[in-house]
């Protein structure tokens, strides 16, 4: 039965390996390349790389952690998964029995050719790790002591160390077959074995490419000795002095192996120098920029606190205008939900602070304005304010101001509502009225004729006792110039003059002169006259009452208002 989470294309792990022993991330690993379909991804942390597993993946992008899955020669069946179930089945699995199979003639031949006939190789990865053996290798390999390490440079045999691993190392940097000739190698003490190496870099299939391909194949007698011209009596000493040349001329390459590698190890060496220049010359720039967006962000941190301490000041200031205007102000957005009111709102709507966010229309209300709601809308639609005097249940009154809420970008985002108290105002004004109508009735009704001036004399009041005596209609006279129309022109200068005395007088002042009446002689009339003071106290008009003195009839007066 499959593991669960099979037949993965991405499977991410990242910063956990790094906490696991090295053991327990191979084990992982192998989990992870049974788990993807061929060619699917692995992605580790930064700080993780697969290891020694690089038979199971190989980088795709080394620089971001990402790796792929490659297909591996070791069987699916070899994968070690952790137990599910910690107890034994009791029961053994029933054994199926198959009809014998007739066994197919080309793969035993294939068989016996490869088992009798086909040299001793081995299947190894470039750090080689063996991943698979092909005939006998007994004589050139051998488990080391210790440990159990399937590297194949742990389990050559001594002769061969040196012979393996310099064209191993040469194979892997041409990527060409290596092949050495006649090597000897002493076999537990037995006849020396002379062979040759050879090595074979494996570019195709795609499934095996980058592994490497090593074959032993044994030579039938030792080599031929090289002919001397002649015989010479000391064989034993030649045959010293033939193998010191081998083994002196075996050192010298491997000295001269041993040189490539210090200078490739010399030039990997310079090359990550150059890179941790690099790294040093970015990391510098970094810190240098680093450095900089730090400054810039205490700029900005410092124009933002500005920016709030400013922002306070302006709430405060506000907050302290409205409350000393006494100015109820309801602050509602394009649905007419409240989002904020000062202090006394609650007096007309009855408000809480739980209220903001609900819509005005759900509010009791103590003004008598059904049209409120309505009138808001059309606020909202027209753009244009809207003004009402309106009363409460209690007999006061407020005037109402509706206008659009404009923000600095000039968008409507909602209505102003304001609240003024006029009922002192309102009060007033009908006091004013009253006592204006009693007057007026009392000018009215008076049979003494009264006459009001202003200062530029002008009529400003005309009694029905004036009409009457002075022949002339109020409708006729109100408005034209009193001495123009009534006084003779010969008593104009000096009527004028009485006028102007008047009004730099506080107190009552008496004058007489003849007045014109129209289609009659003149008559003589002493006028009784008193100063009107505005509400700056300067003098606004007079208000006079005339006598007639050429009959002795009942005094009539003239009146002097504002302008």
């Amino acid at each position: 039965m499959d593991p669960p989470f099979t037949k993965l294309d991405l499977l991410i792990c990242r910063n956990l390996l790094i906490y696991l022993e090295p053991e327990l991330q191979k084990r992982l690993l192998q989990i992870f390349h049974y788990s993807l379909n061929p060619g699917g991804l692995l992605f580790l942390g930064s700080a993780e790389t697969v290891g020694n597993s690089q038979t199971l993946f190989v980088a795709a992008q080394a620089k971001s952690r990402l790796f792929k899955q490659r297909e591996s020669l070791l069987s699916r069946e070899h994968q070690v998964f952790p137990a599910i179930l910690p107890h034994t089945m009791s029961e053994s699995p029933k054994v199926t029995n198959f009809p014998h199979q007739p066994a197919n003639l080309q793969t035993l031949a294939e068989q016996l050719l490869l088992r009798d006939y086909s040299p001793p190789a081995v299947l190894a990865t470039d750090q080689g790790d063996i991943l698979y053996i092909s005939g006998r290798t007994g004589k050139y390999l051998e488990p080391a002591s210790g440990k159990v390490n399937w590297n194949l440079f742990a389990m050559v045999r001594d002769g061969l160390r040196f012979e393996l691993s310099s064209s191993f190392q040469n194979a892997l940097r041409t990527q060409e077959v290596v092949t050495a000739k006649a090597i000897k190698v002493d076999i537990n003490g037995q006849d020396p074995q002379f062979l040759d190496l050879s090595i074979q870099p494996i570019k195709t299939p795609e499934a095996l490419q980058g592994m490497m391909l090593v074959v032993f194949k044994d030579m039938a007698s030792s080599p031929p000795a090289k002919k001397t011209g002649r015989f010479k009596p000391g064989t034993v000493a030649n045959s010293r002095i033939t193998e010191l040349e081998q083994e002196l001329r075996q050192s010298h390459e491997e000295l001269q192996s041993t040189r490539e590698e210090m200078q490739g190890a010399q030039e990997e060496h310079k090359s990550l120098n150059e890179e941790l220049q690099s790294t040093n010359e970015e990391l510098t720039s970094s810190k240098e920029e680093m450095q900089s967006m730090n400054e810039e962000l205490q700029t900005v941190n410092a124009e933002q606190t500005s920016r709030v301490e400013m922002l306070e000041q302006i709430n405060n200031d506000m907050q302290n205008l409205l409350n000393t205007t006494e100015i109820i102000t309801l602050f509602l957005d394009n649905e007419l939900k409240i989002k904020r009111f000062t202090p006394g709102a609650n007096k007309l709507f009855k408000l809480i602070p739980g209220d903001v966010g609900r819509p005005l229309s759900d509010q009791s209300s103590e003004l008598q304005y059904p049209e409120l709601t309505t009138d808001a809308q059309e606020v909202l639609r027209t753009l244009v304010f809207c003004e009402k005097q309106v009363t409460t249940n209690d007999g006061r009154w407020f005037k109402v101001r509706i206008m659009p809420y404009r923000t600095t970008e000039n968008r409507i985002e909602g209505v102003v509502m304001t609240f003024s108290d006029i009922t002192t105002a309102k009060q007033l004004e009908a006091e004013l009225r009253y006592t204006g109508s009693m007057l007026q009735t009392l000018i009215q009704a008076t049979p003494l004729i009264t006459v009001g001036l202003l200062v530029s004399g002008e009529i400003l009041e005309f009694n029905p006792a004036a009409e009457k005596r002075l022949v002339a209609k109020r409708g006729e006279v109100v408005g034209q110039n009193f001495v123009e129309l009534f006084v003779p022109e010969a008593d104009r200068a000096q009527v004028f003059a009485d006028l102007q005395e008047m009004l730099t007088a506080e107190s009552e002042q008496n004058f007489t002169t003849q007045v014109l009446v129209i289609g009659r002689t003149p008559i003589t009339l002493h006028w009784s006259a008193r100063p009107i003071l505005a509400t700056d106290g300067k003098i606004s008009g007079i208000i006079a009452i005339g006598q007639d003195l050429d009959e002795g009839a009942q005094p009539v007066g003239f009146e002097v208002g504002p302008q």
